[in-house]
């Protein structure tokens, strides 16, 4: 057993971040095709990173990315790599890429569910103001989340 790192539970982004650096070997296009906008700073930062790092070289050096990232960002990116080990280390590959895969979809339904409340609570402002401009506005967002590109 691993102890417990310091520094409280990571988040999703960040369980997400860790496990991407810990195995790089298991990361797909697929996982690095998310939104920026997913992420929070300095998060979002990370995984700019890794993927110009992907795309550059078809791999991942955790090394290389963590040098990218100010302390004590650094350290909290190293306490979720713990995290992801301590979550996976006896787990096969694909198994291990399937998470990855879950996590990153985790990760859009939740910002999409956050950002349709938004939305929702923005439409019903536009409303009650009688601005119909922005309402419209508004409106399109909100479908575009759900619809198809």
């Amino acid at each position: 057993g691993h102890g417990v790192p310091p520094g409280g539970t990571p988040c999703l982004e960040e369980y997400f971040l860790g496990l991407l650096l810990r195995f790089p070997g298991q990361i797909t296009p697929a996982v690095l095709a998310l939104s920026e906008a997913l992420f929070d700073e300095p998060s979002k930062n990370v995984y700019r990173t890794l993927c110009s790092q992907y795309n550059h070289s078809a791999r991942v050096e955790a090394t290389a990315v963590l040098e990218c990232v100010p302390e004590p960002f650094r350290k909290r990116m190293e306490v979720c790599m713990l995290w992801a080990e301590a979550r996976n280390s006896d787990l096969a590959d694909e198994v291990i890429g399937r998470e990855m895969n879950e996590m990153a979809e985790r990760l859009q339904k939740e910002n999409q569910e956050r950002r349709s409340k938004q939305l929702l609570r923005e439409i019903a402002e536009a409303r009650t103001q009688g601005d119909l401009a922005r309402e419209r506005q508004m409106f399109q967002d909100y479908s575009a989340l759900y619809g198809t590109d």
